[in-house]
């Protein structure tokens, strides 16, 4: 079954509309989340730079953590999901962290949660070790094919053979794989970034099968300086957008090249998502 999005071009998401599929594991009429990224299919992902689409739903018995709502991944096979914001410690002093509430069943050693960040605008990325030592660096089973599935996790990961090392070309890698057996709190110690503009991605990375129950994330908490900005999406996403990994920036910026004999002005367009109670709806802005 081919299901189709209007979202800046015509996307083809490969998958069935079901409950086995990209709705909630084991519906019940209990809870509200948000449904997190749609998925792209192995061929398609590569080649299309844009698909963000939320819905609020109701999803199954697992009770938030904080309140009535919580972000929930859903469960796509190919699926690389990203939850991201965007973080200015350049006024930060003495520190800065980031830290959240966390339950997730996923494929052992294949299917991954990881938490990435880069300086806005660079290509400088990584992923951050909690502060916990929860997150690990092995890079499981299914990391020979990840060029194939998600070629972006080469930042973080070098094949070797049938193995991979877990360095990349910008970064390392730590992530969690397998059952957290209840909420988890990960925190992360982001005082070496101060002075930047960085972004942040809770991010779900998926194989080719087999799905578990999946991720769910609440209470999302970023302390600069003893100020602390908590997200429970108790009324929609705040300041947290839904990105593909081909979307590489939460920032809109503009382009101006100028030669000799022509100027050549490029607007690029940014992505806002806003979900409240009831109903998500996706806004494109062109400037």
């Amino acid at each position: 079954m081919h299901v189709y999005y209007i979202h800046l071009a015509i996307v083809i998401l490969k998958g069935h509309i079901s409950v086995n599929h990209w709705l909630p594991f084991n519906m019940a009429q209990l809870y509200k989340g948000i449904l997190w990224l749609l998925m792209f299919s192995s061929e398609t992902q590569a080649a299309q730079p844009a698909v963000t689409f939320a819905r609020t739903l109701q999803v199954n018995s697992r009770a938030p953590y904080n309140g009535s709502y919580y972000i929930y991944s859903g469960k796509n096979d190919y699926s690389f999901k990203r939850l991201m914001t965007a973080i200015d410690l350049t006024t930060a002093i003495a520190s800065a962290s980031l830290d959240f509430y966390i339950w997730y069943s996923v494929e052992s050693n294949y299917d991954f949660v990881i938490v990435e960040e880069h300086t806005v605008d660079m290509d400088d990325w990584t992923t951050l070790r909690d502060t916990g030592g929860i997150l690990s660096s092995s890079t499981g089973s299914s990391c020979s094919s990840w060029q194939t599935y998600h070629p972006f996790l080469v930042r973080y990961q070098t094949k070797q053979s049938s193995s991979c090392s877990s360095s990349g070309s910008t970064g390392s890698w730590f992530a969690k794989t397998g059952s957290s057996n209840g909420w988890q709190r990960w925190n992360f110690d982001l005082s070496a970034f101060r002075s930047k503009k960085i972004e942040v991605s809770i991010s779900f990375v998926c194989d080719y099968s087999v799905q578990n129950e999946g991720v769910y994330i609440d209470q999302v908490s970023i302390t600069t300086d003893g100020v602390v900005t908590t997200e429970s999406f108790e009324n929609g996403m705040g300041q947290w957008l839904l990105l593909s990994p081909y979307i590489t920036t939460t920032t809109t910026t503009t382009t101006t090249t100028t030669t000799t004999t022509t100027t050549t002005t490029t607007t690029t367009t940014s992505t806002t998502t806003t979900t409240d109670a009831t109903t998500a709806t996706t806004t494109t802005t062109t400037e």
